[in-house]
């Protein structure tokens, strides 16, 4: 069976024999993650929260990888060298993890790898067969299996488009004027969500924001339309 392997680039990773996630099938390994930079300096400094928060984004940028994404997860095993700090830990990943709900455990443990390092969190994840598939090989001469998969990835994309126009105009019918319509506390509502989401599947926040904000014009421009026809709920 196919292994696709992720590195970070960190240092640690050929020096100790290891990658940072492993995907065999249906099931993917993330080896334990942590905040820290280039240079050792962890991302967050001395609150570990933060680091917790960096880790687990780390984490969705190396499940996006091999195809999967932190709603894939079915258990997170979090590192820490101070248990009455748990509840800044436990906040941020009941922050990522409220709806998906993995197994988890929470362990105290006498140092990590260096003394700055405040938190370390490894996770397991378990892709459902008909949501993602595993990204089509990078190695040179896959240029046409690459482009197979985005046109792939493409239909899908229209597909879900169709849904959601659709469900659009459903929705403006119960909208009583424009301003309903436009409702830019939704919109901001919708925009942050957005990026939460983009942050846990590794995507760049800003990229995807402009992308959504150009879709969710579109949509309005079509829920407008719909508004001055006047439709009866149905």
């Amino acid at each position: 069976m196919e292994r696709l392997r992720v590195s970070s680039g960190a240092v640690w990773e050929p020096a100790v024999g290891y990658s940072r996630a492993v995907r065999v099938g249906d099931t993917v390994a993330v080896s334990g993650t942590t905040s820290a930079g280039p240079d050792g300096t962890p991302v967050g400094g001395d609150d570990v929260g933060a680091q917790a928060r960096e880790a687990l984004r780390r984490i969705g940028a190396a499940l996006a990888e091999v195809g999967a994404g932190l709603d894939d997860v079915v258990r997170t095993r979090i590192f820490v060298i101070d248990i009455s700090r748990w509840e800044e830990v436990g906040r941020v990943h009941g922050e990522v993890f409220g709806d998906v709900r993995p197994a988890t455990s929470m362990v105290q443990v006498a140092a990590l790898i260096a003394p700055e390092l405040l938190v370390e969190i490894e996770a397991d994840a378990v892709v459902a067969a008909a949501e993602r598939a595993a990204p089509a090989p990078s190695s040179p001469g896959s240029l046409a299996e690459v482009r197979r998969a985005i046109d792939g990835i493409d239909d899908q994309v229209v597909a879900l488009l169709a849904r959601r126009g659709a469900l659009v105009r459903r929705a403006a019918a119960w909208k009583p004027d424009e301003q309903a319509v436009r409702d830019p506390a939704r919109v901001a509502q919708v925009i942050a969500r957005v990026r939460q989401a983009a942050l846990e599947h590794g995507a760049h926040p800003d990229v995807v924001e402009r992308t959504y904000r150009a879709m969710v014009d579109a949509f309005v421009e079509v829920e407008l339309d719909v508004h001055l026809e006047g439709p009866e709920p149905g």
